[in-house]
């Protein structure tokens, strides 16, 4: 058996024969690993990875307008009519879209399913993204008492049954007919704290919209998206419509324009993923330096426990010398010795991850969104990997090389 093998085989057994030296390393680092490799996660799937179900996400803006309720909340006095109209205005400059997203609950032969309920466009998978998996694209002449489902919907309420169009189900009392079946949409924010997978969406004809009376009520819900194609729409823009709303229909409206001015009302205009995740960025930039210097401070933990091993392996290291052996080849036996270790504690903390994640929701109390997207991927995987090779260099060429000098 090899030199080297012989470092390895030595320090799988360490793991069992000298539990002093294994088990701080395992339950520091692997404990410590887990805290880091959530924060990984989270930057790697909400802040660098692209939404999963938009395309071509930096030319998708939301647009809105939206005037204070309060010091700290602030409420968009878009509807469907109004986003009409501005379609109407601005159609050079590219596609418009709008929908609601709220909780609600469908029966299916009787059996009642939880779900997301989207109120949408019908050029919604057109102008933001999804896929139609079967069935008919929404469009203005089917679209009356008709729903499309989700593929969680489809696959819990319907069992993947292939002839789902045509079938019934029940929503606040009314009997929708499916006419397709969608993918899942997981990039929008929720006005409660749930989201499901398992989804409806009713559709709309958005020109259509414009011809109908003014409403006199704001619920707020509506999420006006605008498509870039030729030119970007911006705030200027948004207020320059206003303007002309508010005299083409200013008999309608009445004391309501007042109302709306009086309110401290804003225009805005940003990317869609801005809209989802700029206010947490920051907060994931924090945690994720506040991880890096826990992780430092373990390996500085753990590099005075191998201080105190390499020391009582003075003599061995001296004995190894004389026998011939270079201070290379011994620097890389103490390193394979350590190897086995440290890929346990990697593993041990990625699973530690993995089951972080799914308490997330519990442990950020609602305060972080989109946390449905936070997985262990390949990019988790090889921060752990990296990670606990490079303290294993580190502890390598720190301790074992001065005991090697001095031997």
């Amino acid at each position: 058996m090899s030199f080297y093998l012989r470092a390895l085989r030595h320090g799988v057994l360490r793991l069992f024969t000298l539990p002093r030296l294994s088990l701080p390393i395992l339950i520091t680092l692997s404990f410590t690993l887990a805290a880091v490799l959530v924060v990984v996660a989270m930057s790697s799937n909400l802040i660098f990875k692209p939404l999963p179900d938009i395309k071509d996400e930096q030319s998708l803006y939301t647009i809105n307008r939206t005037m204070a309720v309060s010091d700290d909340m602030r409420v968009s006095i878009f509807t469907t009519k109004r986003l009409a109209l501005l379609a109407e205005q601005y159609k050079q400059y590219g596609k418009f879209a709008g929908f609601q997203a709220d909780e609600s609950a469908i029966k299916v032969d009787e059996v009642a399913y939880p779900v997301s309920r989207f109120d949408a466009s019908d050029n919604f998978m057109t102008v933001v993204g999804g896929e139609l998996l079967v069935g008919e694209r929404p469009s203005q002449e089917h679209s009356q008492n008709a729903v499309w489902i989700s593929q969680s919907l489809w696959r819990s309420a319907f069992q993947n049954n292939a002839n789902v169009i045509g079938q019934t189900l029940q929503l606040e009392g009314q009997s929708l007919q499916v006419r397709g079946v969608v993918t899942d949409f997981s990039s929008f924010l929720s006005e409660t704290d749930e989201k499901y997978a398992q989804q409806i969406w009713l559709y709309y004809n958005l020109a259509e919209q414009a011809s109908k009376p003014t409403q006199m009520t704001i619920d707020g819900s509506l999420q006006p998206l605008f498509r870039k194609t030729q030119q970007a729409i911006t705030t200027s823009d948004i207020e320059d419509f206003w303007l002309q709303y508010y005299q083409q229909e200013s008999e309608q409206l009445g004391p309501m324009k007042q109302m709306f001015e009086s309110m401290n009302p804003e225009s805005t205009a940003v990317l869609y993923r801005d809209s989802l995740m700029a206010e947490q960025q920051t907060m994931i930039w924090f945690l994720l330096a506040a991880v890096t210097i826990l992780l430092i401070m373990a390996s500085l933990n753990l590099l005075n426990l191998f201080i105190a091993h390499y020391q009582q392996r003075e003599q061995e290291f001296a004995t190894h010398l004389c026998m011939g052996a270079t201070r290379n080849k011994l620097l890389v036996m103490s390193f394979l010795e350590n190897l086995s270790t440290f890929l346990l504690a990697a593993v041990l903390g990625l699973l530690g991850a993995a089951w972080l994640i799914r308490i997330l929701p519990i442990i950020s109390g609602g305060n972080i969104e989109m946390l449905e997207l936070v997985k262990i991927d390949a990019v988790t995987i090889l921060v752990a990997l990296v990670a606990v090779l490079t303290i294993n260099l580190f502890l390598r060429f720190y301790q074992p090389s001065n005991l090697i000098k001095r031997s």
